[in-house]
């Protein structure tokens, strides 16, 4: 057996099962004992048919998330990785709804979700013996995008006052493999934040009074959402423009846009809507919305409708940035962390300008589809090769087929 460079052959007289598994079903990869990294790896065969580079005709080959086998995947598939296995000259619409079924969690993911969730309802009945857990906002409202945070609020008999309680809760999240502190949520208390200290996962726990009043205005997004199911894809989307661009919430840095906030900004966008409008359009609509047609310094994000004659609802909370009202508390403005809302309109305005002149350049400015214009593929080639690994189809055949001629 020899290890170059992400490649894992296996002669036929080798055993598969001599290589560690890790946590995601991925082999083990270490460069052999005295071999260097950093050169391409050269292989003899019969009159120089194999090319440099290439493995071996007949070895079985195992792919490994390594920076040059990724980048040889993107090389050979020659297009984003959430088109892999399917037609290119795509709307933007089918690739919108491409680009959530690339997103959306397999069974392992799903299993580990659940696993997350479970246990912190556990730890919490420990604590609170009356108390569920409930999901909120994205996962509840059926969209989970990796990396993204994931949020979820215990119900019953809870109360973020009692810093006893909360204590006790929070050791065992600890014992858990959770590494757990206290923040300010937007609602002026405090919730829990969350991380996994096996996968790296962050994760929201809400309690007492905030629990219920998220939980509430999720289920009002939800009721309008449902009448939209076109609404998902391009909420993918956005998001993960929001995670790219360093303007989502990832829990760390203060100031960011929370997928609370997003939803919110689409639900109050769609109310306007007298049909279902088509994916594309809901993503188009977003961006020129609130790029160029919504003011923040006059105009509220609400799910009330507005004053006779009025576009949109009169702003409230003058000294925010951005005002977006709570629909379970009206006099409470969710988007008072946010400190960057002129950038996040300068980014509305170039999305919307990319996404509106592509198809109008030459083709050798032109970038790969409508979606890449404005998302990063780069990011993305490992969960290609993690859908593959599992199975799923059409990574699977895709890469299977691709991978004895890679160029590493």
């Amino acid at each position: 057996m020899s290890d170059q460079q992400g490649f894992t052959f296996y002669q036929q007289q080798s055993s598969p099962g001599s290589l560690g598994v890790g946590a995601l079903g991925t082999p083990h990869y270490s460069i052999s004992p005295g071999g260097s990294g950093n050169h391409r790896p050269r292989w003899s065969t019969p009159k120089g048919s194999q090319q440099p580079g290439q493995a071996p005709m007949g070895a079985e080959i195992i792919l490994t998330p390594t920076r040059p086998v990724l980048k040889a995947i993107a090389r050979a598939c020659r297009c984003p990785p959430w088109s892999v296995g399917r037609m290119h000259n795509n709307t933007l619409d089918e690739e919108l709804y491409f680009f959530k079924m690339f997103l959306a969690p397999v069974a392992q993911e799903k299993a580990k979700i659940d696993g997350i969730f479970n246990s912190i309802a556990l730890k919490a009945r420990n604590v609170w013996p009356q108390s569920s857990l409930s999901t909120c906002t994205a996962i509840l409202l059926g969209i989970h995008i990796p990396m993204s945070i994931m949020e979820c609020c215990i119900i019953g008999s809870t109360d973020e006052t009692d810093a006893e309680r909360i204590k006790i809760f929070q050791a065992g999240l600890n014992e858990a493999g959770f590494s757990c502190e206290l923040v300010p949520n937007s609602r002026g208390t405090q919730s829990l934040r969350l991380v996994d200290a096996h996968g790296g996962e962050k994760i929201v726990v809400h309690v007492g009074t905030a629990a219920v009043e998220v939980l509430k205005t999720t289920e009002m997004i939800q009721a309008v959402i449902e009448k939209f199911p076109t609404v998902r894809p391009a909420i993918y989307a956005i998001d993960t423009v929001m995670r790219q661009s360093k303007y989502g919430d990832d829990g760390i840095t203060p100031g960011g846009i929370s997928t609370e906030v997003i939803f919110l900004m689409v639900v109050a966008m769609l109310t306007k809507y007298p049909d279902v409008p088509p994916s594309e359009v809901v993503l188009l609509d977003f961006f020129i919305t609130y790029g160029y047609h919504f003011d923040a310094q006059t105009h509220a994000i609400s799910l009330t409708p507005p004053a006779p004659g009025e576009t949109w609802p009169k702003k409230t909370h003058v000294e925010a940035q951005l005002c977006v009202i709570d629909p379970a508390s009206p006099s409470r403005n969710l988007g008072a962390g946010i400190v960057k809302f002129p950038q996040l309109k300068s980014l509305f305005q170039y999305c919307w300008m990319t996404l509106s002149q592509w198809g109008r350049m030459s083709q050798d400015r032109q970038a790969q589809s409508p979606l890449s214009t404005i998302i990063g593929g780069e990011t993305f080639w490992g969960r290609v090769l993690l859908l593959s690994l599992a199975g799923e189809e059409p990574y699977a055949s895709v890469i299977n087929e691709k991978k004895h001629t890679l160029r590493i």
